[in-house]
């Protein structure tokens, strides 16, 4: 290496329960992480970190096709079949974006911004709101409460993408 730099670069892999174990690492060893059929995901600790979005629907059809649609190499969606489970996911798991339908059983989308809004561990993620209403005063309610984005569904796969793709890029 130049200037007399004699650091080596050593690759690690990470072992079936996630354990990572360096090979042959000196003092001046820059350590790096490489794939192994042990670990196949070991090359994201290399990308950006992943987005986790969280899609809260009651429709199943929907919470299993929306995911495939937005899902990319650096995103994972979680799902919740309603507003209360989205809240108990909310407590546990970061998440990074949140995408609501506004018509959902027990607590609508607006009650459940609401309530995110009232938590200071939730008040920061962005919302993006699906409608399958075409009422004006939805888009309004929703820009009101912070939404991000609003879109009337079935949303065009590019489309949501895009707006995700703008609030969280990859």
């Amino acid at each position: 290496m130049a200037n007399g730099d004699d650091k080596k670069i050593i690759r690690i892999a990470a072992e079936p329960a996630g354990k990572i174990t360096p090979k042959n690492a000196g003092p001046n060893a820059i350590v790096g992480v490489a794939a192994s059929k042990n670990a196949p995901n070991a090359e994201r600790a290399l990308d950006k970190r992943t987005v986790i979005i969280l899609y809260v629907e009651d429709d199943a059809a929907n919470r299993a096709l929306l995911p495939m649609q937005i899902d990319g190499k650096s995103r994972e969606v979680l799902t919740a079949k309603d507003a209360q489970e989205a809240l108990t996911i909310l407590r546990d798991i970061h998440v990074d974006l949140v995408i609501t339908n506004t018509a959902l059983p027990k607590m609508d989308g607006f009650e459940f911004m609401a309530r995110m809004k009232e938590d200071a561990k939730t008040a920061s993620i962005p919302v993006i709101v699906l409608s399958s209403t075409i009422f004006s005063n939805e888009r309004e309610k929703s820009i009101e409460m912070g939404a991000k984005a609003f879109f009337a569904m079935p949303a065009y796969p590019t489309d949501l993408k895009e707006a995700i793709g703008k609030i969280c890029p990859e």
